[in-house]
């Protein structure tokens, strides 16, 4: 398989999200969803919110913005009945109150080491070996970035969830037919322009074609795309207190109420400046009879320190990078 460059986006999103105090908390709790795709744990200020408008005497608190960028780690766990799964999505979502929400996306077979394993493997088996925690030491110590917090999604609970907002409207690119009994998986969509459900969604990312992890990751972010703007829609505002008892069930976080809010708030603000995504750079490889993602790890520093560093950071980010080369180059 030939290399090819990542590609980064920067369409803006316009939404509507300042209009009273119901429009709000739906911009900023789906603002989360899709940003996150999971920070709705904070689900009880939510719904409480959705049922108390702000009066003379109390005032509508606008939320906090984040101080400084924070990195949130976003996993799609695949998990099954005889293991606890395995990391199918891996996105580092960054959030700050100058930039546009960037998001850069990792293959699952990206070859890598895992703190406390001998060897390389695929980064995936850091949740197999240790759960989000492992996982997250992982992508910050490859990356050589601060990862501020994680949201771990559960794939079996996403149909669900792209059904409560109502579905996604999705361009599909060509015929995607394939059925694998053993998982049980059957993926059958038609090319064109058309509006998805929860289960065909999840078709359309879990599709694989012959360019592999690269196409289904190119899909999952343009499928976080349509998320947002449907999620975005006014037709929601109605449908939150469903939405986030939805949502509330297929999650898990290490981040607080005040911290999620704050995040949420922090990427609402930056939400029109549209959303800055990129996908691992690197190509596919067989090593030893294993089929792994091999990242161009120059590339890769280099649009890590791009991204997600401000200009008085950057030059302390590259400084690090001969280290960094040491250690993960094969």
């Amino acid at each position: 398989m030939g290399a090819r460059n990542h590609q980064s986006d920067n369409r803006t999103t316009s939404t509507e999200s300042r209009r009273g105090p119901k429009r709000r908390l739906l911009a900023i709790g789906l603002a989360v969803l899709v940003l996150g795709l999971g920070l709705v744990k904070l689900a009880p200020w939510s719904v409480l919110s959705a049922h108390n408008q702000p009066t003379e005497e109390q005032p509508e608190a606008e939320p906090e913005l984040l101080d400084e960028r924070f990195n949130l780690l976003v996993m799609g766990v695949d998990k099954r009945p005889d293991d606890v799964g395995r990391t199918d999505t891996l996105m580092v979502v960054s959030v700050n109150k100058t930039d546009a929400p960037r998001i850069l996306s990792i293959p699952r077979d990206t070859r890598v080491q895992i703190p406390g394993r001998k060897g390389f493997t695929k980064i995936n088996h850091a949740y197999v070996y240790g759960g989000p925690e492992l996982t997250v030491n992982t992508v910050s110590e490859f990356l050589g970035i601060k990862i501020d917090g994680y949201v771990v999604v559960k794939l079996a609970s996403c149909p669900d969830i792209i059904d409560a907002i109502g579905g996604v409207d999705i361009d599909v690119e060509k015929r995607m037919h394939y059925v694998d009994k053993e998982q049980g998986l059957t993926i059958d969509l038609q090319p064109g322009e058309q509006h998805l459900t929860g289960e065909q969604a999840m078709q359309y990312v879990r599709y694989r074609d012959s360019l592999g992890d690269e196409g289904r990751v190119q899909r999952q972010l343009k499928f976080v795309k349509a998320l947002g703007q449907s999620a975005m829609s006014a037709s929601n505002v109605l449908r939150l207190p469903s939405i986030i008892r939805t949502c509330y069930a297929g999650v898990d976080t290490n981040i607080g109420l005040s911290e999620a809010l704050r995040i949420a708030a922090t990427a609402m603000k930056t939400y029109d400046l549209g959303m800055n995504t990129n996908m691992l750079p690197g190509e596919g490889e067989y090593i030893d009879r294993v089929s792994y993602f091999v990242p161009n790890l120059e590339a890769m520093y280099e649009l890590v320190a791009t991204n997600f560093f401000s200009d008085n950071e950057r030059q302390q980010y590259l400084s690090k990078i001969p280290e960094l080369l040491r250690r993960y180059k094969v």
